[in-house]
């Protein structure tokens, strides 16, 4: 298992900008074609960026706030404008999971209907929303886009986390 590394490790490491939350390396990892001044990460498969630090694969943001901050983050990073690359300064937080899921912005990879809080019933679509752990219907609607927006105008009420 290895250790975390410390915020002097990683600016060892590596340049951070954090208006563009872009990570150049500084040093050229041991045995690999990876260059000194080449932008760090690659995507992994849900859009975040990823590190190798010292034989260990890290989320760029949470690096980005141990760089920034000095201290590894003691929760979920959120990226508030939901773009998983976006790895700014600016565009992260530390929240709890709940708070997390409420700044969700994209229906889920197995959604019918391909927006988020709508669900195709018979002829219809219902719209739904999570609270306290507990989905509540917000009613029925001709088309999805409209069980979307009733989604969304709920969310912003009900979901204080959520950024939409």
């Amino acid at each position: 298992m290895h250790m975390k590394p410390t915020a002097a490790r990683v600016r060892e490491l590596f340049d951070y900008c954090p208006e563009t939350g872009i990570f150049i390396r500084l040093m050229r990892p041991k045995q690999t074609s990876v260059r000194v001044g080449e932008i760090a990460g690659s995507a992994d498969q849900l859009g975040y960026l990823v590190i190798g630090v010292d034989g260990a694969v890290y989320k760029a943001h949470r690096l980005a706030w141990l760089y920034v901050y000095g201290e590894w983050p003691n929760g979920v990073i959120d990226h508030i404008n939901g773009r998983p690359s976006d790895n700014a300064i600016a565009n992260l937080r530390v929240v709890d999971r709940r708070a997390n899921r409420e700044n969700q912005r994209r229906a889920r990879s197995d959604s019918k209907s391909g927006v988020q809080g709508a669900f195709a019933k018979g002829k219809k679509f219902q719209a739904c929303i999570k609270v306290e752990g507990r989905t509540r219907s917000l009613g029925y609607f001709d088309t999805a886009q409209q069980a979307h927006d009733a989604y969304v105008k709920a969310k912003r009420v009900v979901h204080a986390a959520n950024t939409l």
